[in-house]
């Protein structure tokens, strides 16, 4: 089995806790709503509510595309968990491309990486869109 598959399979499964249960372990950690910081006494101004979503790009996009259109809360939490599970596994298929070349993973291994897990006509719209985006970052800096 080459390297790239052993690696692939090892890292790319879908998470099998929900979303809910995912963020359990961070808010065990919590106190009302705070951490536990050492650089504060009163903890007034370490509020963590920083959960990572992509629900507001859904809306925006939805309403960009179809006005008329929302989506219900459980639309956008499966959306949301796949999203997620698509990046960690781009993410994770970049790293073993980039593990023998160097430590930093450029939009070429990104690209690669799309083109391995994603097939067919998603593929081809994937690539144009994310072309189109890293020329827009370019341009603006």
């Amino acid at each position: 089995m080459s390297h790239r598959l052993s690696c692939l399979r090892k890292t790319c499964t879908p998470s099998k806790l929900s979303p809910l249960k995912q963020n359990q372990g961070r808010q065990s950690r919590r106190l009302n709503g705070r951490h536990d910081c050492s650089r504060c006494s009163h903890h007034c101004c370490c509020r963590s509510n920083n959960i990572e979503s992509f629900a507001s790009y859904f809306t925006t996009v939805l309403k960009q595309v179809h006005m008329g259109l929302s989506l219900s809360q459980e639309a956008v939490n499966n959306m949301n968990s796949f999203m997620m599970d698509i990046f960690k596994c781009i993410a994770k298929e970049a790293e073993c491309l980039a593990h023998n070349k160097s430590r930093t993973i450029t939009s070429g291994e990104i690209q690669t990486s799309v083109h391995l897990l994603l097939s067919g006509e998603i593929s081809k719209h994937t690539m144009s869109e994310a072309t189109r985006a890293v020329i827009k970052y370019a341009t603006s800096r």
